[in-house]
């Protein structure tokens, strides 16, 4: 894996709802390698344990707070010819995983189907054109080819797949198959909250009470977000009309 996987400590899952993600994520210190070089995005794969185990609702996770992201869906078969489909609606194509990418917040959805090295070669001209600041990959064929900067495995408990417990190994984060599934529920009651400007206000004052010299770490406003209850927009909202700057953000969190 890029980087080095010892360079993060790796956890065997959060096990508190999971209602910002990005908090977890920076706590770990996850940020690209020293090779990744000015505008490269960062790398996000999502495997599992076994078929229908959690993964996409991962995703659906994490888009909302990531923000700015592809989300590519690998299926590599090598009887069938590589091909790169890109989803255009959310909403006709709800029932699909690209329709769903697109819902959740994605900018762009892509399926790469096709023998191993044909999807390879698919993700890496995704990676070489995107204009998002982070792709997603849900994969389990490519989730140590692609070189990750975070590595998510989503566990469960039923039969798993031969290379399962490989990719369980290289993942900074490992997610239980319970979490997973309640990480859409809580996703569809942060999109059903509103922010009345006196709640605006209100998230302010918490900030500044947070902020050092007007600034306030990713990973301290993410956890703020959670105690508040509210999103991490609300948040980074708040911290513009505060004029509070949020700094060590790795992921994308706030803009």
């Amino acid at each position: 894996m890029r980087g080095g996987a010892a360079r993060h400590r790796p956890f065997d899952a959060i096990e508190e709802e999971p209602l910002f993600w990005g908090e977890a994520m920076c706590a770990q210190n996850i940020t690209p390698p020293c090779d990744s070089g000015p505008g490269r995005p960062l790398v996000i794969t999502v495997s599992g344990a076994y078929s229908g185990v959690g993964k996409t609702r991962v995703i659906e996770r994490l888009l909302p707070i990531l923000r700015n992201a592809t989300a590519a869906k690998v299926r590599t078969e090598q009887t069938r010819p590589a091909t790169r489909y890109e989803e255009t609606s959310g909403d006709q194509n709800a029932a699909k995983d690209t329709g769903r990418y697109l819902t959740a917040g994605a900018r762009r959805a892509f399926l790469l189907t096709g023998p191993l090295a044909d999807a390879l070669a698919m993700a890496k001209e995704i990676l070489a054109k995107a204009e998002t600041d982070v792709v997603i990959f849900e994969t389990d064929s490519l989730s140590a080819a692609l070189g990750p900067h975070l590595a998510i495995f989503v566990a469960g408990d039923g039969p798993w797949k031969p290379a399962a417990e490989e990719r369980r190994r290289q993942a900074h984060i490992v997610v239980t198959e319970a979490l997973a599934a309640r990480s859409r529920a809580g996703s569809e009651r942060m999109e059903e909250a509103g922010t009345p400007e006196g709640e605006t206000k209100k998230i302010a004052k918490a900030v500044r009470a947070e902020a050092e010299d007007n600034r306030i770490a990713c990973a301290k406003a993410l956890a703020l977000a959670r105690r508040l209850g509210v999103s991490p927009d609300q948040v980074g909202e708040a911290c513009n009309q505060a004029r509070i700057k949020i700094v060590q953000c790795q992921l994308g969190c706030f803009r």
